[in-house]
């Protein structure tokens, strides 16, 4: 009967470290030699300590904390962001998990989507003096909207690393973009005392700050990635309709080159360049017509396109 008790608890892993005070040392040895924790080694060097010096907090309850340890930083080979914040310094650590955390990112998407709502707001006070308090509120708005920006950037700097080894902040394309809009606002919130034209370059700047939506949407960044691949094949279609329309262009200047002209006049009556200036009137050709290749290809693409191809036909 004692047997069988022992054999279940060999089996059986207690819960807590409490659970493991009511058992002997026997027990707890064949608890963990069951689960492989428990080695030769580690056996002589306790019995090397003597007696009343080991302890029972040596044996590992769990291992969470080391694999929380690995599942961070994936994918990131910088090991000192900067050359100051290691992968075991506290506040890269913090900084990484804000920056995975769902939280952060659904505040960073609220923000570009507020501010860019903030930005067609501007086009209705463009004409208020600047001294006036709607501009006053739009530019303390805008100081508010860069320090929450470039708070992210600092946070995903420090956690990824800046652009030296792989999987550091720069060195993803949209990335990239985010840090130029950045810089930009910095720029633009560094030179806002100074009224210069050359400077205004850097508020235009600003209207990219929607684009910053496509970084943090995986689905967005799914459906640009596709259309800049099919970039090479809708080029080589554009070829091929290119090509056809130079084929039916040669062939409308050959078949109704010189047709397309009309009376300034009387142009329902009038249809002869002779009697056209016998009644004072001026000879003209229609805008679109195919007395030439280019001509004839534009009329084509008018034709194609659906648009006022009545009046081109008739």
């Amino acid at each position: 009967m004692g047997n069988k008790k022992s054999k279940e608890i060999a089996l059986k892993r207690p819960d807590s470290e409490e659970d493991l005070e009511d058992l002997d040392e026997i027990e707890i040895e064949k608890i963990y030699r069951a689960e492989g924790l428990f080695t030769e080694e580690k056996k002589e060097s306790e019995e090397e300590a003597g007696p009343g010096k080991s302890s029972r907090t040596d044996y590992p309850m769990n291992n969470q904390p080391e694999e929380e340890e690995d599942k961070m930083y994936v994918g990131i080979e910088c090991y000192a962001a900067f050359y100051i914040f290691s992968k075991e310094n506290c506040l890269r650590i913090r900084a990484y998990r804000l920056m995975q955390s769902k939280i952060f990112d659904n505040t960073v998407l609220f923000l570009i989507g507020v501010s860019s709502l903030k930005l067609a707001s501007d086009t209705y006070s463009k004409g208020a003096e600047k001294e006036s308090l709607v501009i006053r509120i739009s530019e303390n708005v805008d100081y508010v909207f860069n320090a929450s920006f470039i708070i992210e950037m600092v946070t995903k700097l420090i956690a990824m690393g800046f652009v030296m080894d792989e999987g550091s902040y720069l060195r993803e394309s949209w990335n990239q973009l985010d840090f130029f809009i950045v810089m930009s606002s910095i720029a633009d919130m560094s030179l806002s005392q100074f009224d210069l034209e050359s400077i205004k370059i850097f508020r235009l700047l600003r209207t990219l700050r929607p684009l910053r939506v496509i970084s943090h949407n995986v689905a967005m960044k799914m459906i640009v990635v596709a259309l800049l691949e099919s970039v090479g094949g809708i080029i080589n279609v554009s070829i091929v309709v290119a090509v056809s329309w130079l084929i039916f262009a040669i062939l409308g200047v050959n078949l109704f080159g010189g047709k397309f002209q009309y009376c300034s006049v009387d142009m329902l009556t009038l249809h002869i360049m002779r009697d056209c200036e016998f009644a004072g009137g001026q000879w003209m050709t229609y805008d679109h017509q195919f007395d030439n290749v280019p001509g004839a290809m534009s009329t084509l693409f008018v034709v194609s396109s659906l648009e006022g191809w009545p009046d081109i036909m008739l």
